[in-house]
């Protein structure tokens, strides 16, 4: 009996071999697709519930934080949203609505959210700012707040709060707070000193700020209005939000 031992030949090995990864190639591309798919739909996710996060804390929070830090901005048109009571035959509308749109990323749009609400800010009359007190500095710093001759402090609720504040610490790269001022609207005018500021790490050189200085700069009526205060510690005083951000492109 004569055994046949031959086996095979290289070009059937390469033959298989083609035949094998042209198999393969299919599983592989399907394989990579899911993957693809997978990180698309989490990232997606991801997106969605950093929104909807942030979209629930500014609406719980929307008086006494800068909708700003959380990607939340606010629609230019106006809303008015009705609802019709058949039973009374009464329609009901609220003019104020305003629309808002959270943006987990800002350079990137793709996936956004937007709502109606009739969430606003405090209401300032003339004479009233309602003032965003942020740290920019990566070191913490506690500071006391001080309204001058004429002024005086006022919260979300628009109750009095007296001149003087307690200190408080606030974070590096993102402590903030709210404050409203408020004066006799008669008794403003562009050389009004409105704020003195301590630095509780250096008490002694407290720092006094005017409209002219930064208020008016973010209105335009002159005697009302939203400013922001960023403390640059690299000048070591506080500065309007958009010079802040100019200095600090990275940061803003």
């Amino acid at each position: 009996m004569k055994n046949n031992k031959k086996g095979m030949t290289l070009v059937e090995c390469i033959i298989a071999m083609a035949v094998f990864a042209v198999a393969t190639t299919g599983f592989t591309m399907a394989a990579t697709t899911c993957i693809k798919a997978q990180i698309k739909s989490h990232t997606r996710n991801r997106i969605a519930n950093a929104q909807t996060t942030n979209l629930e804390h500014f609406s719980n929070y929307s008086k006494v934080i800068d909708p700003t830090l959380l990607n939340v901005e606010e629609m230019d048109e106006n809303y008015a949203i009705s609802f019709n009571f058949d039973q009374v035959g009464i329609n009901v509308v609220n003019k104020d609505v305003y629309g808002y749109t959270a943006i987990t990323d800002p350079d990137d749009k793709t996936y956004q959210l937007s709502y109606l609400s009739p969430i606003e800010q405090v209401t300032v009359m003339p004479g009233e700012w309602w003032l965003t007190i942020y740290n920019g500095d990566s070191s913490d710093h506690s500071f006391k707040f001080k309204a001058l001759s004429g002024f005086e402090f006022f919260d979300n609720e628009k109750e009095p709060q007296g001149d003087d504040t307690d200190y408080r610490i606030y974070p590096a790269n993102g402590g903030i707070r709210k404050l409203g001022v408020r004066c006799d609207p008669t008794a403003v005018g562009v050389d009004s000193n409105v704020i003195e500021v301590t630095d509780m790490n250096d008490p002694s050189n407290p720092k006094i700020y005017g409209l002219s200085e930064f208020i008016l700069d973010h209105n335009t009526e002159n005697n009302a209005g939203y400013c922001s205060l960023y403390y640059d510690g690299a000048l070591e005083e506080f500065i309007p939000k958009a010079e802040f951000e100019e200095r600090h492109p990275s940061e803003s």
